[in-house]
């Protein structure tokens, strides 16, 4: 914001913009953080003993949100835990 301004020769510095921002409550939209509890292991907690002997038996996904030019795009993610 403060270069945005200082490009359309407004004399304001950053501590200036964050002030404002915060008497407007504006803030910039961003993808949330991922705050879910990650867990090292492979397989989760429901699939803990199950036997993945065979292809089929055991799917994992993944979603995955990439900012573009005009929004996110979604990437999906499925994989066996067999084959791999």
């Amino acid at each position: 914001m403060t270069r945005h301004l200082r490009r359309k020769d407004y004399r304001v510095g950053r501590n200036r913009i964050r002030r404002l921002k915060r008497k407007t409550n504006l803030a910039a939209l961003t993808p949330h953080k991922n705050r879910r509890n990650r867990s090292h292991e492979p397989i989760s907690t429901c699939c803990r003993d199950l036997a993945v002997t065979r292809a089929n038996r055991v799917w994992h996904t993944d979603v995955t949100y990439i900012p573009m030019g005009h929004g996110f795009l979604s990437l999906v993610a499925v994989m066996d835990w067999h084959t791999r």
